[in-house]
């Protein structure tokens, strides 16, 4: 009985830490991470320092690009797949999907 409420316990905090990098209700993950789910970014604008790198993880059906012109392109994501730039000068930067250019984002970096 007491290695049942044990597994118990631990299979809660297992669950209980993974929920603190993940907001369930939305599915946007917080810190340096972009999810695109929904034909957006989210969140759809994210403050970094300089040397920060951003995830971005399509959680989508579809497939998307993550570009900033001039800056970064990623190669298509299809669902499940990443692509991560580090930002190492400050700035504003405004990103779109090159498929769904009407998908914006923006990262700012000071």
């Amino acid at each position: 009985m007491i290695k049942r409420g044990l597994f118990v316990v631990l299979i809660s905090l297992l669950i209980i830490s993974g929920c603190s990098k993940q907001n369930i209700n939305t599915g946007v993950s917080i810190g340096n991470n972009v999810v695109i789910n929904g034909f957006s970014f989210n969140p759809n604008e994210l403050s970094v320092k300089i040397g920060d790198t951003i995830t971005w993880e399509n959680q989508d059906s579809a497939v998307h690009t993550v570009v900033s012109n001039g800056l970064f392109e990623s190669e298509v994501l299809n669902k499940g797949e990443k692509f991560s730039f580090t930002f190492d000068k400050a700035g504003e930067y405004n990103y779109n999907c090159g498929i769904h250019p009407s998908m914006r984002g923006k990262i700012i970096v000071g």
